[in-house]
């Protein structure tokens, strides 16, 4: 194990050192390496002889071949491990979800707008490297968070999190929504836990049922209460380091399945979807509620309501369970931006059978309307999502098969866009998604919300 790592300390001009005092050198300069790395990425790194001892292992070299595998004679590689030795004190993980804190427990930067968040990548795309660029803009806009809806095409969302992780250092990032019953139990836990200690616990986990056709064209089976509930359960037991034995239920069959005792990812869970019956279940069970595009004032209202009924009924705190509300927004629209931005994502959603309904019932709309859309030759002609294959003249001809009434968002100028984002928060949200737009189509409206919300 001290091979390669007598080889760099030969290179380094230790050759005719003592192997014994070659070990020192060496084990001292990689002691400052290390706390070098960790000072850069705001660990707090041990000093002295404990960080000799830290990379020595005491008597020996055991600590630096503990590294693994061939990384064991590069020191500077334990910044990018979990830390879980004395060489390396691991950041504390802090329990209010909006500011990050240094070793010194001093804020690293104020989060301008934590209650506001937007979509990366929001929509059909063909470029997820385009989610680089939005999250570092949307947090050095003062943004709390950014959520990912994943779908099955370049849009992983293990994949494009942990590069917008990667990239920020304040900004959270989270799925709205991957689906429970799309991964492995294991692998799910895997992936969000991998995230978290990337991201010094910047990762949240949206889930939803994803969509019935879907569901149905994947040959998977429609997700239960019971897998939503159990589910999330087996991911918490997981996440705190426990063991899952002989586990046979709705999630299938375990046997034994362990993520590690050291394990203590706290990482918050939210529902994403607007059913009555799920909001309730949501409420029993989850850590927040992530709505949907094109809810009314009036749906926003009873969707809280249905909340923190089921919160109250599991004996939990209904203050406790936050709810996200979605907006489309379109700052100083052209008739086009409309057109793609507001009627292809609402007739994307209407296409859906069973989908649609809810938001229907949620609102209080007209069922009839839905019926004549979906009746409307326009419609049936479109192969695939309206959202990503329809024509402009395609569009407009379906623009008129919704009435405005179905489309409430946040358009026009700066200050209407930031009107609408304080009336939905004044109306019962906890948190704003922004939808549609990219952070630097809707930067403008940021200033006036400011102003606004003084």
């Amino acid at each position: 194990g001290f091979a390669p790592a007598r080889g760099r300390a030969v290179a380094a001009g230790f050759a005719t050192a003592p192997l014994g005092v070659a070990r020192a050198l060496f084990a001292a300069a990689g002691a400052a390496a290390v706390r070098d790395v960790a000072a850069a990425r705001g660990f707090a790194a041990p000093r002295g002889p404990a960080a000799v001892r830290g990379l020595a292992g005491g008597g020996g070299m055991t600590g630096v071949r503990a590294i693994g595998g061939n990384q064991h004679d590069d020191p500077t590689r334990l910044a990018h491990r979990v830390p879980r030795r004395s060489d390396l004190r691991p950041r504390r993980h802090y329990a209010h979800p909006l500011c990050l804190l240094n070793k010194d427990n001093a804020p690293v930067q104020d989060i301008a707008f934590p209650e506001l968040s937007c979509y990366l990548l929001p929509g059909h795309t063909t470029t997820p490297a385009d989610a680089i660029a939005e999250a570092r803009l949307a947090e050095e806009l003062g943004l709390g968070k950014v959520w990912l809806s994943e779908r099955f095409d370049v849009k992983d969302a293990g994949v494009i999190c942990a590069a917008a992780l990667a990239v920020t250092s304040r900004l959270r990032v989270a799925t709205a929504a991957t689906n429970i019953h799309t991964r492995h139990p294991l692998v799910l836990a895997t992936m969000c836990a991998s995230l978290h200690y990337l991201s010094g616990g910047r990762f949240e986990l949206g889930l939803a049922r994803g969509v019935g056709i879907r569901n149905q064209l994947m040959g998977l089976p429609a997700v239960s209460n019971a897998q939503l509930t159990e589910g999330v359960e087996l991911l918490r037991k997981l996440w705190r380091g426990e063991t899952v034995m002989g586990y046979e239920g709705s999630m299938g069959k375990l046997p034994y399945v362990n993520m590690g005792s050291w394990m203590k990812a706290d990482i918050p869970v939210h529902f994403v979807g607007f059913g009555p019956a799920s909001l309730r279940l949501a409420g029993a069970h989850f850590d927040g509620v992530h709505l949907h595009t094109f809810i009314t004032a009036q749906g926003l209202r009873r969707a809280k309501a249905l909340v923190q009924e089921g919160a109250a009924a599991a004996g939990r705190d209904p203050e406790a369970v936050k709810l996200w509300s979605v907006i489309a927004t379109a700052v100083e629209p052209t008739h086009e931006d409309r057109l793609r931005k507001l009627v292809a994502r609402m007739a994307t959603y209407m296409q859906a059978p069973g989908y649609a309904e809810l938001l229907v019932e949620l609102n209080g709309w007209d069922p009839a309307v839905l019926e004549n859309f979906r009746a409307s030759p326009v419609v049936k002609s479109i192969p695939g999502g309206i959202d990503s294959a329809a024509t402009l003249e395609q569009l407009e001809q379906i623009a008129e098969l919704i009435p405005p009434e179905w489309l409430p968002a946040a358009t026009g100028t700066p200050q209407a866009c930031a009107a609408a984002w304080k009336a939905e928060l004044d109306g019962g949200a906890d948190g704003l998604v922004i939808h549609g737009s990219t952070p630097q189509e809707f930067a403008p409206a940021l200033q006036a919300y400011r102003a606004l919300r003084g």
